[in-house]
């Protein structure tokens, strides 16, 4: 599509953009300058629209209802940004004993400190701590551990104590 033909229909829809825009921003009591902010949404509906439209993700859809969708779709990551992606990192301890600068006396300590991890905690309880610092939600947990969330809760808390104590302990 060709930006002239994509203007001559983004044209008309300006004026009810701006007005569901500004009615949106009223009712959710928007705070800041409301030109300014209706002015850069409108802005950015038309960009992602023709983007979309460029690309070829308008998945058959009349142009018209792909700009409302757009408008919503904007509007809606306007007042709710995407959340940053957890990092999802596996522990890996080995790569805790990796150190461009090793320190002999950290590296005896941080061994220590794994041997004693190693030894407190059973296999099954190590998989379950490092799937909850993997961020997993504790249903996704219980379901795979076949128990409950309550159950689950508990036995973390009681490792990560025992943990805790251990490790203070030395």
């Amino acid at each position: 599509m060709r930006l002239e033909e994509f203007s001559a229909v983004y044209r008309p829809f300006h004026d009810k953009l701006y007005q569901s825009f500004s009615y949106k921003l009223r009712v959710s009591s928007y705070k800041g300058n409301k030109d300014d902010c209706i002015r850069e949404l409108i802005q950015i509906t038309a960009l992602e629209t023709y983007l979309k439209c460029l690309d070829g993700r308008s998945e058959g859809y009349p142009l018209t209802v792909l700009i409302r969708l757009t408008a919503r779709d904007v509007f809606y990551d306007f007042f709710n940004p995407p959340k940053k992606e957890p990092n999802l990192v596996a522990l890996d301890y080995s790569s805790y004993m990796v150190n461009p600068d090793p320190d002999p006396y950290e590296q005896l300590v941080l061994r220590e400190q794994m041997d004693i991890v190693r030894s407190t905690v059973d296999p099954i309880s190590l998989e379950l701590l490092e799937r909850r610092v993997d961020k997993i939600p504790y249903q996704v947990l219980s379901v795979d551990y076949q128990s409950t969330v309550a159950a689950i809760k508990a036995k973390l808390h009681r490792k990560r104590a025992e943990l805790r104590e251990r490790l203070t302990r030395g």
